[in-house]
């Protein structure tokens, strides 16, 4: 958004009351906590994710993380166990 469009917007705001502020504030609030990109949120599944990250996301194969991860917390329940 320009600039100048925020500063008209601005301008206009001034002139409505404290309630209709509170009632923008409230609108503005609802659209900035919606999803972006997501028609709703609240009907995605499991089944919808396949995808959305490149692959490796994060330079380590999904495999290769998952024994990784287990392996770091059967060593860590274990430590735990000895003490």
């Amino acid at each position: 958004m320009s600039n100048e469009v925020l500063r008209e917007i601005m301008e206009k705001i001034e002139h409505l009351t404290t309630d209709q502020q509170l009632r923008l504030i409230g609108m503005l609030s609802e659209m900035a906590r919606a999803p972006k990109g997501v028609a709703d949120a609240s009907r995605l599944k499991w089944s919808d994710l396949p995808g959305i990250l490149e692959c490796p996301a994060c330079g380590e194969d999904a495999q290769e993380y998952i024994s990784r991860s287990r392996r770091e917390d059967d060593a860590k329940r274990l430590g735990d166990l000895n003490r």
